[in-house]
């Protein structure tokens, strides 16, 4: 497995490492004064004892009055990290002062989790605003009014939150296990980015292709949808997945309006003599025999499943 392969220190780089980094971030959300209660209270009921992450989860709720669940979901339960970046800066002069707008997003899609942070805006007058971006925005503008045009931007100024200054490269042998964990609705930016690494390390599993080019079909990413079933069709010699690879380059090329292209795939499909029913739930039909007979007749409104 890919957890017996990683060869590190544990006790060093997981138990104190990201132990220090977790309580740091539970006192950048608390707050100054938040977290002093909080300490002083597991000195109370915990000095001399053991204590773990439920108890701290607990204490921090009772203390702050809040659900405390996607703190320690995020940071202790998942193997997620996380990653903001501040994508965009410019300031213009307004009247007698500068109004600047910060933009500020989320990096990594599924892969990083969210939290609040805050953005520290420094002007050329040497004067400091701040601002706190919510938990609840992937993106977020944050606006500033000064005296002097901006200076620079950074966030969490004090450096409370063990964040990366970029996404964590997926390694070649997680693709397989990340593209399967894709659901089949509503992932196909996610599935986009897999797909380009999937080309660029040049996998060799015919169901990785398949279920890529069904998660970015619906995304209307459809010359990249077509690839992935051609490389099915290259890779695997199983009749089976022949027909499938085949029946669904017949759709992608009616969805693209290629409508001669389309039946002599479907006609390819046909000839392989498979007889096999599969449901795709997620767009209301099933690839058949019968389907591809159909379709044959009459192209497929494509525009009805087709999100971007």
């Amino acid at each position: 497995s890919l957890k017996a392969q990683q060869k590190y220190d544990r006790n060093n780089v997981l138990i104190h490492g990201k132990g220090y980094s977790i309580v740091s971030a539970l006192r950048h959300t608390l707050g100054d004064e938040g977290f002093q209660r909080l300490y002083l209270r597991a000195i109370r009921e915990y000095g001399g004892k053991r204590m773990g992450y439920r108890d701290l989860q607990r204490m921090a709720e009772e203390e702050s009055g809040e659900n405390f669940r996607w703190f320690f979901d995020a940071w202790v339960r998942s193997p997620r990290y996380l990653c903001y970046e501040i994508t965009a800066q410019e300031s213009k002069q307004e009247g007698e002062g500068f109004v600047s707008v910060v933009t500020v997003e989320r990096q990594g899609s599924g892969d990083s989790f969210a939290m609040p942070i805050d953005v520290q805006a420094t002007f050329e007058d040497g004067t400091t605003q701040a601002a706190w971006i919510s938990r609840f925005k992937d993106k977020m503008d944050v606006r500033f009014e000064s005296a002097s045009q901006l200076k620079e931007a950074v966030l969490d100024p004090r450096g409370r939150l063990a964040r990366l200054a970029q996404p964590r490269r997926v390694l070649p042998k997680e693709l397989p296990n990340r593209i399967r964990e894709l659901p089949y609705n509503g992932a196909w930016d996610d599935g986009l980015e897999l797909y380009k690494m999937a080309v660029e390390h040049d996998v060799q599993d015919h169901g990785t292709w398949f279920k890529l080019g069904m998660v970015i079909f619906e995304g209307g990413y459809l010359e990249e949808s077509l690839d992935c079933f051609s490389r099915v069709y290259e890779i695997d010699t199983d009749i089976e997945y022949n027909f499938m690879a085949l029946a669904w380059m017949g759709n992608i090329r009616d969805a693209q309006g290629s409508r001669g292209e389309a039946v002599k795939f479907y006609q390819r499909a046909l000839d392989t003599g498979v007889q096999l029913a599969m449901r795709h739930d997620q767009f209301g039909i099933q690839s058949s025999p019968e389907w591809i007979k159909a379709r044959i007749e009459e192209a497929y409104d494509w525009s009805t499943v087709i999100k971007k």
